[in-house]
């Protein structure tokens, strides 16, 4: 992981898949990401004009659905 929350992450995905003559093949992709905090996205959502309908999020979890509208 970087050092500073800012700056890019990745995550590297890898998947192993086996043909009809057993024979494996290895497909692998590395994804980018920045992560962001809660209050971020709020901040985010309403620049874009939408508001929070539905949100689960809690300071306690690590995932959350939020559910934004215009």
């Amino acid at each position: 992981m970087p050092e500073r929350w800012e700056d890019r992450h990745r995550l590297d995905i890898a998947v192993a898949l086996l043909d009809d003559r057993d024979a494996v093949q290895t497909v692998a992709e590395e994804l980018a990401f920045w992560p962001f905090r809660h209050e971020e996205l709020l901040d985010e959502l309403a620049a874009a004009g939408l508001h929070v309908a539905t949100t689960t999020y809690a300071g306690d979890v690590e995932r959350y659905l939020v559910i934004a509208v215009r």
